[in-house]
C-alpha cells in the first residue's frame, strides 16, 4: 500500500512539473500581473517588473519566459550539432527511405611515382660533400 502511495506521488510531481513547464508561458504573466504570493514584488528587480504586478509586468515575465525558452532551444540546438531528423544520411529529401546508397562505391588508390635513387658517387668539385 505505501508503495503505490510513493509511485501516485512520483507520478503527480512529474505530471505537475511537465504540466507546469509547458503552461509556463500563459502561467507567469498571470502570476506577475496579479503578484500572486508577492512574486512581482520579490522580482522587481528585474526590468520591467513593478513591484505590485501590474500589466507591464505582466509583458514583461512573458518576454522573459520566451527568451528563456529560445536560449534553452539554441543551447540544444548547439549541442545537437544543428541537425535533424532528415539530415540524417537513412532519410531521403522527403525524409522517406533510404537518401544513401546501401553498396559501396569503389574509388581508386592513388598511385606513387617512382623515387629516383641518389648513388652515393663523391663529385670531386664538390667540397660539402662527406667522405
Amino acid at each position: 500500500m505505501n508503495r503505490k502511495r510513493k509511485t501516485g506521488k512520483v507520478f503527480a510531481y512529474l505530471f505537475a512539473t511537465v504540466a507546469g513547464t509547458l503552461l509556463l508561458p500563459v502561467v507567469a504573466p498571470v502570476i506577475m500581473w496579479t503578484n500572486a504570493r508577492g512574486y512581482a514584488d520579490d522580482s522587481s528587480w528585474l526590468p520591467g517588473i513593478q513591484s505590485g504586478g501590474g500589466v507591464t509586468s505582466g509583458l514583461a515575465a512573458f518576454v522573459y519566459v520566451i527568451a528563456f525558452a529560445a536560449l534553452i532551444g539554441g543551447i540544444a540546438l548547439f549541442a545537437s550539432g544543428g541537425g535533424s531528423v532528415l539530415d540524417s544520411p537513412s532519410a531521403g529529401a522527403d525524409g522517406s527511405g533510404p537518401g544513401v546508397s546501401t553498396t559501396p562505391t569503389t574509388t581508386e588508390a592513388p598511385t606513387l611515382l617512382p623515387v629516383k635513387e641518389e648513388t652515393k658517387d663523391t663529385d670531386p668539385n664538390n667540397e660539402t660533400q662527406e667522405p
